[in-house]
């Protein structure tokens, strides 16, 4: 049976707490003081959920990152909404000096610092950096980019959709964290100009690609 818009969604609401379900459950036991911190606890979930969803979601759209990102990007990239870092994948190493990543999630941090040894970037030669800040932090952004306190590339891969007010954020980071001439290269969902609805659709095509 074949539920109304926006009820639609609600099937896939229940598959993606299905996967983080029993690993969260498991960090309550070990860490019951998550109860008492609501965002530490989201962040606990989210990044189970990722575990499972993340590679499915990377794996779908393969080649168009690459034919965007390999090509295109170099020098330092700055990366928003890193998750676990799979990007990394289609960046070419021979001119890509430097990967800093905004990711607000501190769980997903240890999966993207693996991803970047898996992918050639030294954490030791200082190649890669990892923030939890958001985007708005754009100071702390600028100091992590280094002595320049500019990216040459600016990614963004289906996180535009998630970051409130992205026009005004967007505008700040990319007029003083990018530098004259350096571009953003950028994958989204359509616009859609109901928040609620667009985190549905969102959630839904990322339960529906675990599936594949």
């Amino acid at each position: 049976m074949n539920l109304p818009f926006p009820l639609d969604v609600i099937p896939y609401y229940l598959k993606v707490v299905q996967l983080g379900l029993a690993p969260t459950f498991g960090d309550l036991i070990a860490q019951p003081s998550l109860l008492l911190d609501p965002t530490r606890l989201s962040q606990v979930f989210f990044s189970h959920v990722w575990t499972v969803l993340g590679p499915n979601i990377d794996s779908n759209s393969r080649s168009v990152k690459h034919d965007l990102l390999h090509p295109h990007a170099s020098g330092v990239v700055l990366e928003i909404g890193a998750g676990h870092g799979h990007t990394m994948q289609y960046l070419d190493r021979t001119r890509v000096t430097r990967y800093v990543a905004i990711e607000p999630n501190a769980y997903m941090h240890d999966q993207i610092y693996k991803m970047a040894e898996k992918c050639g970037f030294s954490v030791k030669r200082g190649e890669v950096a990892v923030l939890g800040c958001g985007v708005e932090d754009v100071e702390k952004i600028k100091e992590a980019l280094g002595e320049t306190g500019k990216a040459d590339t600016v990614v963004s891969i289906l996180t535009l959709c998630s970051i409130r007010d992205a026009k005004r954020a967007m505008g700040r980071l990319l007029g003083e964290a990018l530098r004259p001439g350096g571009e953003m290269l950028w994958i989204e969902h359509v616009k859609n100009p109901l928040a609620k609805e667009r985190w549905a659709i969102h959630i839904r095509d990322n339960a529906i690609n675990s599936d594949k």
